[in-house]
């Protein structure tokens, strides 16, 4: 395969799991796990954390049924990690 050509499947594949993690980044960097590339600081902004554990749920919910195992389990494990985090957050308050 040619440089630059990849199959339907693999870009689909990456397409989904980079989407997957850019709301996990997001998550991280409202619960100041990550620097905010804005503010170039770590800082907590757990309505940001929220959004994007709320918006994984959407995406959970709208592609049931069509998502291959590995999307299925990288979903799941986002989700768990996030709302976990999210939990032990609030719970330290």
């Amino acid at each position: 395969m040619a440089r630059g050509q990849e199959s339907d499947t693999q870009v689909q594949d990456f397409g989904f799991s980079s989407l997957i993690l850019m709301f996990r980044t997001s998550g991280l960097i409202g619960l100041g796990e990550i620097p905010d590339p804005l503010a170039e600081e770590a800082r907590k902004d757990l309505t940001q954390v929220k959004q994007s554990i709320f918006l994984l749920e959407v995406l959970k919910e709208k592609t049931k049924g069509n998502l291959t195992s590995n999307e299925e389990e990288i979903l799941d494990a986002v989700l768990y990690e996030l709302r976990t985090k999210y939990l032990q957050e609030i719970k330290d308050r």
